[in-house]
């Protein structure tokens, strides 16, 4: 009864691939029917415009941040004002220049935020230590609530902020997805099939899949996910060292009902970012 009238903003990526964004869909799908939700698509779409200059990345990338964060602040003025407003964060750019920024403006103009930390790298979130893990956290510090996916990343948000304001809430499935899960036997004479699902990356482990997949001619390994402009050349090098090994498929960008079916297809998942 205290939400009815007012209501949530989300800070986030929708309608792309990723933990994220699919946070973010379970989180509205989930919520009670009288919350007001409302999320400002914050979705890299720049970074699939065909540009390998690191250059053009970052102003792509600056010119996003920016906007997002005048949209929120334009969004959070207007009556009546959200409850709270949940910030999916990674680190990147747009953690540094958009995400800190928010929290710090919402915080001044009276506005809870929640930071949910995606991501296991505890130097992307606070920096070494130095002047940027001194701003990352005194940013930070500022949230209602910080959320983080992983225990080392919780356990060093929770030794620069303490418990009261530090959760740990690991990442998951949605529960539907366990009434589609399948038990099958691999059809006579069909080669295992590995599957890898991910940003193609070396943070993803995408390299990792590789050097496994040139050691184990039998069966076959299909990578899904885009490839990031800046990830190309170091797949590329990977690949030359392992001779290009002919069991391996990068599939791109797949999505449902196509994904679902390479799901029940595998006989392994691989995910080690």
């Amino acid at each position: 009864e205290t939400l009815s009238g007012r209501g949530y903003r989300f800070i986030a990526p929708v309608d792309v691939a990723g933990g994220i964004a699919t946070w973010t869909t379970f989180l509205r799908e989930t919520a009670s029917p009288e919350l007001s939700i409302e999320v400002i698509d914050t979705a890299r779409r720049y970074i699939v415009l065909g540009s390998r200059s690191p250059i053009r990345r970052v102003l792509f990338g600056g010119r996003d941040a920016i906007m997002r964060t005048v949209q929120t602040l334009r969004r959070v003025r207007r009556d009546p004002k959200p409850h709270v407003v949940y910030l999916m964060c990674a680190p990147s750019l747009g953690f540094w220049i958009r995400d800190l920024p928010i929290i710090v403006l919402l915080g001044w103009m009276g506005v809870p935020t929640v930071a949910h930390l995606h991501g296991g790298d505890v130097t992307g979130f606070f920096g070494s230590p130095g002047p940027l893990r001194w701003l990352n956290t005194k940013a930070l510090g500022r949230a209602s609530a910080v959320i983080c996916i992983t225990k080392q990343v919780e356990s060093t948000a929770r030794s620069i902020f303490g418990t009261r304001i530090v959760s740990y809430i690991p990442n998951m499935l949605p529960h539907r997805y366990l009434s589609q899960a399948v038990v099958f036997d691999r059809p006579h004479g069909r080669r295992p099939m590995v599957l890898h699902v991910a940003w193609q990356a070396p943070k993803k482990g995408t390299l990792e899949v590789l050097r496994v997949a040139a050691r184990i001619p039998e069966a076959d390994f299909v990578l899904v996910g885009a490839v990031p402009p800046d990830a190309q050349p170091k797949i590329d090098r990977t690949m030359t060292e392992i001779g290009h090994p002919e069991n391996v498929t990068f599939a791109g960008p797949v999505f449902d009902p196509e994904l679902s079916g390479l799901y029940a297809r595998a006989d392994v998942f691989l995910l080690p970012s």
